[in-house]
């Protein structure tokens, strides 16, 4: 009985965990709350949301991938600052890619050409 007990304690300790990490994933972080607005410059990346402020200065930038729908600021190798582009117009694209070109040294993967 004492093997049987340890047994199904075992089997019940997977689904106990599951639940608590997706309540805990489901609870609200001040810092990712939305929407943000990214200011780009020749010092950096500005980012301000609702609750939180940061300035990025390009030599942190370890480089920069952009997707079909995104742009991927590495500052550290699994951290990254997100920027939606879809919405972007391709004038406004460019100018962040030539900023990107101008001050990041890493090996960015930009669309178009750049």
């Amino acid at each position: 009985i004492g093997d049987i007990a340890v047994f199904m304690l075992a089997l019940m300790i997977i689904p106990l965990i599951m639940v608590v990490t997706l309540f805990l994933a489901r609870q609200r972080n001040a810092f990712a709350q939305g929407p943000f607005t990214f200011t780009f410059t020749d010092e950096g990346m500005r980012v301000e949301g609702e609750s939180v402020a940061s300035m990025t200065k390009w030599p942190a930038v370890l480089r920069v991938t952009e997707t079909a729908s995104f742009m991927f600021f590495f500052i550290a190798t699994r951290r990254a600052q997100a920027l939606t582009v879809t919405s972007l117009p391709e004038a406004t694209r460019a100018q962040i890619r030539e900023l990107v070109v101008k001050h990041v040294s890493g090996k960015n993967r930009l669309r178009n050409g750049a």
